[in-house]
């Protein structure tokens, strides 16, 4: 019995399929993007729902629930409440003060880090996290629209009711009544 030695010659791919071939590899699966999508609504302290997900993503809920799978079991991500979050990225939040002193210098304190400012450079600092201030500012305003939301949605179920308890009681005086 003969073998016969066969070697296979590998041909270099053309530009239009290198192109391709890089942009493939470039681009994020969809499980990255649904964990990006995650870290994102996270650290707006938005609860990350499926809906939102797909929204953020642009990815079909199907993809969406089979991304959201892979990911708990791989345990990068854990859901409570039907909102998913990121399993230990970040460290345990630590207190920051600031005083300001009497010569304008800034003194920030962070555990047992402590770092003086100049006024410049306490401005500096001041300018740089602007966004964060802002981010913190929606963040605040989204928490409160969504409990004026769920207060809206309880006061509308109780007039619901009052409404059908009112029928029950004198069915002929309902329509004087709700107009």
């Amino acid at each position: 019995m003969t073998t016969a030695n066969t070697t296979a010659t590998a041909t270099a791919p053309s530009e239009t399929e290198a192109a391709s071939l890089a942009a493939h590899n470039t681009r994020k699966s969809s499980r990255d993007l649904v964990y990006d999508a995650i870290l994102d609504l996270s650290d707006s302290e938005t609860p990350a729902n499926v809906r939102d997900i797909a929204a953020v993503t642009g990815l079909a809920i199907a993809i969406v629930y089979d991304s959201v799978k892979a990911l708990k079991q791989r345990g990068r991500i854990y859901s409570d409440n039907g909102a998913f979050f990121v399993t230990g990225e970040l460290p345990e939040t630590q207190a920051v003060s600031q005083t300001v002193l009497p010569n304008g210098f800034v003194k920030l304190e962070k555990a047992d880090q402590v770092m003086d400012l100049n006024p410049r450079e306490a401005r500096a600092l001041a300018r740089s996290l602007a966004g964060y201030v802002e981010q913190a500012a929606v963040i605040l305003m989204q928490h409160q629209i969504n409990e004026q939301q769920a207060q809206i949605r309880r006061l509308v179920r109780d007039y619901s009711q009052v409404r059908q308890q009112l029928h029950a009681i004198a069915p002929e005086r309902q329509g004087a009544i709700a107009a």
